[in-house]
């Protein structure tokens, strides 16, 4: 019929601009879909090593037991919860078991908010302290604990 429209205008009629394209345009779209899909490969692979370097620092809470004759305490429990100021709830993240003949203990791996530290020796009182993280690695100096027998 004249008037009527080759096949070519029939399949593109209605796709949109960049679908009517040569081969060769096709394939370099084809390539560079490729690329695009391994750049962003290679991104969320490599995405986790870059957010793990910007994330929170840590630091330490550190001190020494001894008894009322200021000799060191050399076992000793401490736990060590976090503290949230809104709901006033604490949760435990850390809890172990000391042995050092000079008494002294290191807690590692904190972010800076507060903490309550409590510390269990048998036959000694109870002890418990709480300590705020800000942006430095804190010291709770000597703890001095009472002989309960």
């Amino acid at each position: 019929m004249p008037g009527e429209p080759t096949s070519v205008i029939k399949f593109t009629y209605g796709l949109p601009r960049h679908l009517i394209m040569s081969r060769k345009a096709c394939k370099y779209e084809l390539i560079s879909n490729i690329m695009i899909k391994r750049i962003l490969l290679i991104t969320l692979i490599f995405m986790p090593l870059f957010t793990a370097q910007s994330q929170k620092e840590s630091f330490s809470i550190w001190g020494r037991i001894v008894d009322s004759g200021f000799n060191p305490i050399e076992s000793f429990s401490i736990k060590v919860f976090e503290l949230n100021a809104f709901t006033d709830q604490r949760k435990k993240i850390q809890d172990f078991k000391v042995w050092d003949h000079n008494g002294e203990f290191l807690i590692k791996n904190l972010s800076a908010q507060p903490y309550l530290i409590e510390i269990t020796v048998e036959n000694y009182t109870w002890y418990s302290i709480l300590k705020t993280v800000a942006d430095k690695n804190e010291s709770v100096g000597e703890i001095v604990l009472q002989n309960t027998w």
